[in-house]
């Protein structure tokens, strides 16, 4: 069942602990993973496919997908 999303990080919420996919300024091809964590800048640390965790500065992010 699909929560509520009320506000814009409610969507971020809702992906935590789920697979998403990460588009980054300057970068190509999208980086894929599980979310772990985000803030209001949002500041990612994604787990990687590879088991590596990632922090990704929010001011490099432009889109961020649930898979």
């Amino acid at each position: 069942m699909k929560e509520t999303i009320e506000r814009p990080l409610d969507m971020l919420n809702n992906s935590k602990g789920s697979k998403v996919s990460v588009e980054l300024k300057g970068r190509d091809k999208p980086l894929e993973g599980t979310l772990l964590a985000f803030d209001i800048h949002l500041n990612l640390v994604v787990e990687l496919e590879n088991k590596k965790t990632k922090f990704i500065r929010g001011d490099i992010v432009e889109v961020v997908n649930p898979i």
